[in-house]
């Protein structure tokens, strides 16, 4: 099936539009006006990242159903993707900043922990009644929390955030891994998310809200500093005001401006 909807795809530029074609029996062709584009996010799962291949699709305005009509590559190598999309619409050249350790310790506890919980009832039943079913259970559930390790870990490795001065770029994700690259202009507001556990961590998601695509991107658990560091890198004018006002209050322009204000 996907050779029967993938066959000899092609992606091209045509009169200001990206064309898109593809299909082994009915071919078909979708046409995204490249002024309308405003970035590109790639996506691979797990057993895609084992063979070192990703799918990529394009965040356009005013595009319904971008799942299909949005793809600019089926999987395809890595590099492949990535020097299609930079030379279609523009490359991501920053590195990606890694998130605080509480960010780690999230992940490897919400990886593990409800197994483990599951193994310690596993354990007592074991106590109790000692039948094999129990213990079939136990060594399922222990299995499984040793397995959330990698999982956990694999997930911190995968978030990032960063600015080259032209693009914004989120990634997150461990079973379905996904990096958005957004240009400037698509922003278009900043949302903060901090649930109450994410309060305690002392983390939170800085949302980067965009016309286009999925209508935000998230920065997941990132710090407050980094919060602040990010959203006044990318748009500098919309928190000067805030910063101004916060610097005369403090007498000084240094300290952690958003948290005043």
């Amino acid at each position: 099936m996907y050779a029967v909807f993938n066959w000899n795809f092609r992606l091209k530029r045509r009169d200001g539009y990206l064309v898109a074609e593809r299909g082994l029996i009915n071919r078909r062709s979708v046409s995204l006006e490249f002024q309308r584009v405003r970035g590109y996010e790639i996506v691979d799962g797990l057993a895609e990242r084992w063979a070192g291949v990703v799918r990529a699709w394009a965040i356009v305005t005013g595009l319904g159903d971008s799942e299909t009509r949005g793809q600019l590559l089926p999987d395809v190598p890595r590099n492949v993707a990535f020097q299609v999309t930079g030379d279609a619409i523009g490359p991501y050249r920053g590195e990606l900043r890694p998130h605080p350790p509480v960010a780690r310790q999230r992940r490897l506890f919400r990886a593990i922990a409800p197994w483990a919980a599951a193994a310690l009832v596993s354990a007592v039943g074991v106590w109790v009644l000692g039948t094999m079913i129990w213990w079939m259970l136990l060594i399922v559930t222990l299995l499984l929390a040793a397995g959330g390790v990698p999982l956990g870990l694999d997930r911190y490795a995968s978030l990032g955030h960063g600015y080259d001065g032209r693009r914004l770029s989120v990634r997150s994700g461990s079973l379905r891994r996904a990096q958005a690259v957004v240009e400037r202009r698509a922003v278009v507001g900043w949302r903060l998310r901090q649930t109450w556990f994410q309060r305690r961590a002392g983390v939170l998601t800085l949302i980067a809200g965009v016309g286009a695509g999925k209508g935000g991107y998230s920065a997941m658990d990132v710090s407050m500093t980094q919060a602040v560091d990010l959203s006044t890198e990318v748009t500098p004018e919309w928190l000067a005001p805030f910063l101004n006002q916060s610097a005369d209050e403090d007498g000084t322009a240094g300290g952690d401006p958003l948290r005043r204000s």
